[in-house]
């Protein structure tokens, strides 16, 4: 038999492996249990933590119903079943009003796994969960209320509502991050908290000493670790590439056929082609491979180079010597 306090302990956690899989073959024996578990899941969702939710004996309670009703036990079961359904009617309109009466905001938790996740807060400001980190944020907000407070464990990124009445802080381990309206990534491991400001502005504080904090503006990142807040400066962008000297000069198509059959050898062989102008000059750099030199010469010049082409000058796998 399954019990409120085994459905409780399973949520949060608390049981061992074996009391799990007892709950949870309960849970998936049929539609009726799985609604009841849903439903105790949603009542602790909407409490901050297990003390929101009070167990209690239902024989010493219904004894106390019975004293405070003024009624007598029965051993009729009819009867029972009628003062049992007035003892749960009550409680669960008291449950109600308090639930909808509620003198403080309600909170909830959300971790990730493996998986990434969206949360929507009730201020229309979005929270990006990534894998293996938790988030305890606000579900609603009271008139009450100076400061829209979010926890956070892990990495997330913020895309927040501007409301200059209710600034929005983050509270990230040791440190805490003070913002009006902005988008930005927390990432926390430990006691070192690192964020980076993608839009707006945001102030990165020590959680116990407010006055030690960095204002971050657009595209700014800073980290927090023992005790002192730094500006990571971004990585200055690699050098320029060294200028390509050009060497070369204008030379005759007949020079240069003539240093590639000097400088690079295997097999070759050349005949008069018709419509090429031994004196024309192009512009080549002959310190460059080959394959340049080639194509820069098939471009440049009324040349083609093709294999097996009586008439033609022909080259053929040429290679550096």
């Amino acid at each position: 038999m399954v019990e409120i306090n085994d459905i409780l302990n399973f949520l949060e956690g608390k049981l061992s492996d074996t009391e799990k899989l007892r709950v949870q073959s309960w849970i998936d024996s049929s539609k009726e249990n799985q609604k009841e578990f849903e439903f105790y899941k949603s009542i602790l969702n909407e409490s901050s933590n297990l003390n929101d939710i009070v167990l209690f004996d239902e024989i010493n309670a219904w004894k106390e119903f019975e004293n405070l009703a003024g009624i007598k036990s029965s051993t009729s079961r009819f009867r029972n079943r009628i003062y049992y359904g007035i003892a749960a009617s009550v409680l669960l309109i008291a449950a109600t009003l308090s639930f909808l009466f509620w003198p403080k905001p309600l909170y909830q938790e959300l971790t990730t796994l493996s998986n990434q996740d969206t949360i929507k807060l009730v201020d229309g400001s979005s929270i990006f969960v990534n894998d293996s980190s938790k988030v305890k944020y606000y579900t609603r907000l009271t008139k009450k209320q100076t400061e829209r407070n979010i926890e956070v464990t892990g990495s997330a990124s913020f895309d927040i509502v501007s409301d200059k009445n209710r600034p929005f802080v983050v509270k990230a381990n040791v440190a805490g991050i003070r913002v009006l309206g902005t988008i930005f990534n927390v990432n926390v491991h430990r006691d070192r908290v690192m964020c980076e400001n993608i839009d707006g502005q945001v102030k990165l504080y020590e959680w116990k000493n407010p006055d030690n904090y960095l204002i971050l503006n657009k595209g700014e990142k800073a980290v927090f670790e023992n005790g002192a807040i730094s500006l990571i400066l971004p990585e200055p962008p690699p050098p320029p590439p060294p200028a390509v000297k050009l060497i070369g000069n204008y030379r005759s198509v007949e020079f240069i056929i003539e240093y590639l059959f000097e400088n690079h050898f295997e097999t070759f062989t050349t005949a008069p082609y018709s419509d090429i102008i031994m004196e024309d000059k192009v512009f080549v750099n002959l310190k460059q491979p080959l394959k340049d030199i080639i194509e820069q010469l098939d471009t440049t010049a009324n040349i083609r180079f093709r294999q097996n082409c009586p008439g033609c000058y022909e080259f053929t796998r040429f290679k550096s010597k």
